[in-house]
């Protein structure tokens, strides 16, 4: 707040003591709003649900802008108001009277002076306006997901807070404008320099979720040498509600990161850049002092590019210091692609690496050195096949498990440069895994993987492709002995979120894969793809037959889209599980020994006065505890009517929706929702609409019957709106619901000038 009436001072000192000013132009801006509401509800006779509410909201604000020195040496926004908000009601037989108020205000000055190397911006705000609270009852009268409206529920607070939002930047020795005084060459001189601080104090202990802290950023950044910058920058963070969460953290860095934290290069020769930077950051808790600490990080990159080739290494080190722990990380890395000769192109990749973790009350230290290199060889590349061999190996040394792998690949590919008609690939990769694991386990492995596929297209719009993966693996295995190389074996299944840590025995997989695809001229494409995943393992072997299948025809008026999923043996749940329905998502979780899944949906629009769509979704599974379904249909239909009386305006709108789904457990025991829904909207001139909405929703097991009434009436004016809403439900008596009686009315005015 100090920094607010200081900056109002200094503006109102500016503008008396500066003639520019007397132009500035002034606005003032008022809003009132009033919501009045009830909402009672009956069960049994008995009134379970007693609501009535009255909502005001009155904001008067006076907003200023102009210029300094006629714009010659910036601009300022200034804005200063007042919000007043009462809530009375009652709710259940308890009362409700609340009346709070808040200033609204914003300053913002940027002083620029033309032709001179300085820009200076001052602001302070808090604008955002109170907001009334919905209390969460139950009703008859919720949404369902599929819908595009909502019944609020009876307001029972307010929720009013300060959100200031405070600072000042500060830029010298930055281009504004062309200065060609007499002091021009002593300015080119200046160094280039940005203070930057900002400040966001959130006050808000009455809401539902109370909040009371206050964050604090200072940026200081120079350039002293040519894309060298030097930063200093601190965070700060006050939590006034938990002060355990207080927080502070501060950064040194040194190097070719400007203020704006964009990495610059430096061209070191005409085919070589570097950049380069440095960092201390230092973290505390002051109430939490196991959360400190202490890092170091150091960045060397740089990247070279001449004729025919390219090279680049981003070499990192960092130091942590924890409370009880400290730790170091080294990563240099080396790339290097280029041609050798017309024919051949060749790939290589370095990466070493080396981390220390250290128990400081222990004494007890881990390490991890890793080195990994590449080379990859594309040769033929002007033939019709391409021969690509490939050497991978890799070295790993330390406590979190330690040894050598080592693979070597030979990729033999048709080059699509010469348009063959038919794609062939073919691979053949054997690798070797040593070492001992973090456990101590072991590790004596052989992998191979031969991998084939051939694609053609038959014709102009039919294209099939046939593909095959063998994966052999024998041995003893822990993942742990290598980081970069990753034995293939030690991955799941297609449907199976979850990899394996370490294999002992032999491991044999087959992936078979076919897929036909037909793109026509009419704009329909349909394409079936066929996959068997086999995994055989010492302790048991699974098969996993996927059929996927997919259809769309996008054309003027018509719209389909079908897809469809068949799974045979054991899988996890997709994460494609029917949702947006009137019941509740995630029915089942439970894996499946088969399941099968479709999607269908159709859209019809011959025209903008017509739109039509039915949607059907049905999933089946296959569980150990027996089988379960999902079934979600959705029809809906719109129809519109324009008026045309030089312009072209919608008059009326119908539509009208019948939603239906079932879901049956394993055990037999089903859930199922009927809804139907007739909205209707009138707009008999453009600023009046008049709309009616009627829904019967049938509920099982519940054994009930639902039926609410909306109607909603709203004059919308440029500056005044007027919205009266009602709405009424009743539930026939169920076989666990009792019957129950509900409406409820609500009007709101809001005026603004």
């Amino acid at each position: 707040m100090r920094l607010v009436f200081s900056l109002i001072a200094m503006l109102g000192i500016i503008w008396v003591g500066c003639p520019g000013l007397a132009a500035a132009e002034g606005r003032l801006f008022g809003a009132a709003e009033m919501i009045y509401g009830e909402h009672s509800a009956k069960e049994v006779g008995e009134k379970v649900l007693d609501a009535d509410y009255f909502a005001q909201q009155y904001s008067l604000l006076y907003a200023l802008k102009g210029k300094l020195l006629e714009g010659r040496a910036g601009d300022y926004h200034l804005s200063l108001g007042y919000e007043w908000n009462s809530l009375s009601g009652e709710l259940n037989g308890e009362g409700i009277d609340v009346e709070t108020g808040k200033i609204l205000y914003r300053g913002d000055v940027m002083v620029a002076p033309g032709g001179l190397p300085f820009r200076l911006h001052l602001y302070s705000q808090d604008m955002i306006q109170s907001a009334f609270v919905d209390g969460r009852v139950p009703t008859l009268f919720e949404s369902l997901p599929s819908d595009n409206f909502a019944t609020p529920s009876p307001i029972v607070d307010i929720q009013n807070g300060q959100r200031i939002r405070s600072g000042a930047t500060l830029m010298v020795g930055i281009r504004n404008g062309s200065y060609q005084g007499r002091y021009r060459e002593v300015l080119s001189q200046f160094p280039r320099l940005l203070v930057d601080y900002s400040e966001v104090y959130v006050k808000d202990e009455k809401s539902l979720s109370p909040e009371h802290y206050r964050d604090r950023n200072l940026a200081f950044v120079s350039l002293n040498k040519k894309d060298n910058w030097f930063h200093y920058r601190l965070f700060e963070h006050r939590d006034y509600l938990n002060p355990e969460e207080n927080y502070e953290e501060s950064t040194y860095l040194l190097g070719t990161v400007d203020h704006t934290l964009q990495r610059q290069w430096i061209n070191f020769t005409n085919w070589m850049k570097i950049s380069a930077d440095g960092s201390f950051t230092e973290g505390k808790k002051p109430n939490l002092e196991e959360d400190d600490f202490e890092r170091y990080d150091l960045n060397m990159f740089a990247v070279a590019r001449r004729s025919g080739w390219n090279a680049s290494s981003f070499n990192t080190y960092s130091r942590l210091l924890e409370v009880g722990e400290l730790r170091k990380s080294l990563e240099v890395p080396f790339y290097l692609n280029g041609e050798l000769s017309r024919d051949t192109f060749a790939r290589f990749r370095f990466v070493g690496s080396r981390d220390e973790r250290l128990d400081l009350e222990s004494g007890i230290q881990e390490d991890e050195d890793v080195l990994f290199a590449s080379t990859r060889l594309e040769t033929f590349r002007r033939e019709r096949f391409i021969l690509a061999p490939q050497l991978d190996g890799e070295v790993k040394q330390g406590d979190r498990g330690e040894g050598h792998a080592l693979r070597a690949r030979v990729e033999y590919y048709t080059n699509k440069a010469v348009r063959p008609r038919y794609d062939i690939f073919t691979a053949y990769s054997l690798a070797r895994f040593e070492g001992t694991g973090d456990e101590g386990l072991e590790t004596r492995f052989w992998e191979q993987e031969l991998e084939g596929r051939i694609e053609t297209s038959l014709s102009t719009s039919f294209r099939t492709g046939l593909g095959e993966e063998l994966l052999y693996g024998t041995g003893t295995l822990d993942r742990t002995v290598s980081r970069h190389i990753i034995p293939k074996s030690a991955i799941g299944q297609s449907l199976f979120g979850t990899d394996f840590d370490n294999r002992d025995g032999d491991v044999f997989r087959s992936i078979t894969t076919w897929f036909g695809e037909h793109r026509s001229l009419s704009r329909i494409s349909n394409r079936v793809e066929l996959k068997y995943d086999y995994l055989s393992e010492p302790e048991q072997s699974n098969g996993q037959f996927i059929a996927n299948h997919s259809l769309r025809y996008d054309g003027r008026e018509f719209l389909v889209n079908i897809l469809n999923q068949l799974v045979v043996g054991e899988h996890d749940r997709r994460n494609s599980e029917l949702s947006g329905g009137a019941l509740a998502d995630d029915l089942s979780l439970s894996s499946a020994n088969a399941s099968f899944l479709n999607r269908s949906l159709v859209r019809y629009l011959p025209n903008r006065s017509m739109e039509g769509s039915l949607r059907l979704d049905y999933e089946w599974r296959d569980e150990d505890e027996g089988s379960s379904s999902h079934v979600l249909g959705e029809q809906q239909y719109v129809y519109r009517i324009f008026k045309t009386n030089g312009i072209i305006r919608k008059l009326a709108e119908i539509e009208e929706k019948i939603e239906y789904e079932r879901f049956t457990d394993a055990a037999g025991g089903q859930l199922r929702a009927t809804v139907f829904t007739l909205t209707g909207d009138y707009y008999p001139i453009k600023i009046l609409l008049l709309r009616a909405r009627a829904r019967y929703d049938i509920r099982s097991p519940e054994n009930t019957h639902t039926t609410t009434w909306y109607l909603t009436t709203a004059l919308n004016f440029e500056k005044l709106q007027v919205a009266l809403d009602y709405a009424y439900g009743e539930r026939s008596e169920g076989d666990t619901l009792p019957e129950r009686y509900e409406h409820r009315w609500e009007v709101q005015v809001r005026k603004i000038f």
